[in-house]
């Protein structure tokens, strides 16, 4: 079985109150990414919720890239490609949350420096002005 079927058997067992929204992952270099993977299958349970994710470097070396494309079903951004992935996807979403939300990745997108995936992500989502969500907030 492929994650992605895993994912559609779990889908909106719960409810249905995210179904057909896209909701993106932020993730940067905190200790407490080790809860994420929960909440990304939180938000696909009781919501229906197309979870996306964008890993920092940092955050990569935390929490393993493909635990998280299990724990969603999608291919995890942690290097962009070229193909503006934090574009289409970004700016095209429902909901965008940082989190953990270092000092660090709070700070590049104050100021606007995109120099990884995620606050490429969270500004694009903030310009295109989807909602943005950072767990210091």
């Amino acid at each position: 079985m492929s994650f992605r079927e895993d994912i559609e058997l779990i889908r909106s067992s719960r409810s249905n109150l995210l179904r057909g929204k896209r909701v993106v992952l932020a993730l940067t270099g905190g200790i407490s990414i080790y809860r994420i993977p929960d909440i990304a299958r939180e938000l696909i349970r009781h919501g229906g919720a197309d979870v996306i994710t964008f890993m920092s470097k940092e955050a990569s070396k935390l929490l393993g890239p493909r635990i998280m494309e299990w724990a969603t079903g999608n291919p995890v951004y942690v290097e962009l490609s070229g193909y503006a992935e934090h574009v289409n996807i970004c700016a095209t979403a429902n909901a965008v949350v940082v989190a953990p939300a270092t000092a660090n990745t709070i700070s590049k997108i104050a100021n606007g420096i995109g120099d990884t995936s995620v606050t490429l992500c969270a500004m694009t989502a903030l310009g295109s002005g989807v909602h943005y969500y950072s767990s210091r907030q």
